[in-house]
């Protein structure tokens, strides 16, 4: 699957993304299913999507394990941990993965090297600004 870079404002002005759609869902229960455009980063350490997400998936956010992930800021941002379901947009399977919830996440949700990489090859083409994403 090929995609183009999304353009984004952003405070130093407008920057092309690695952003898909991607309906994250609740295993335990089909029906809570939320699409959000995601940004594929290959420099984040684990899959992590805002803790807005939580109530509307049905997902306890403080039943997960509390994980502490650091960041650029160098003040360790708590992440609560649960199975999730992704399915990219363009995409028929399904694969569960450990999703870290956080309160006031910059962005709606990140794809990282835990959860996403493990199941996508992924194929950054920054010059061409698009990418490519193929299930494993």
């Amino acid at each position: 699957m090929k995609f183009d870079y999304t353009s984004q404002y952003t405070d130093f002005g407008i920057a092309r993304m690695p952003l898909v759609f991607v309906e994250f869902s609740n295993p335990a229960d089909s029906l809570k299913r939320r699409e959000v455009f995601s940004l594929v980063d290959s420099g984040a350490a684990a899959t992590l999507i805002d803790a807005q997400y939580a109530q509307e998936l049905g997902i306890d956010l403080q039943s997960g394990k509390r994980i502490p992930f650091q960041g650029i800021k160098g003040t360790p941002a708590i992440g609560y941990e649960h199975l999730i379901k992704i399915r990219l947009t363009h995409d028929s399977r399904e694969v569960t993965v450990p999703c870290y919830f956080m309160p006031d996440l910059q962005i709606s949700a990140l794809l990282g090297q835990a959860g996403f990489f493990e199941n996508y090859k992924v194929l950054f083409e920054h010059y061409k600004k698009r990418f490519e994403l193929t299930p494993r």
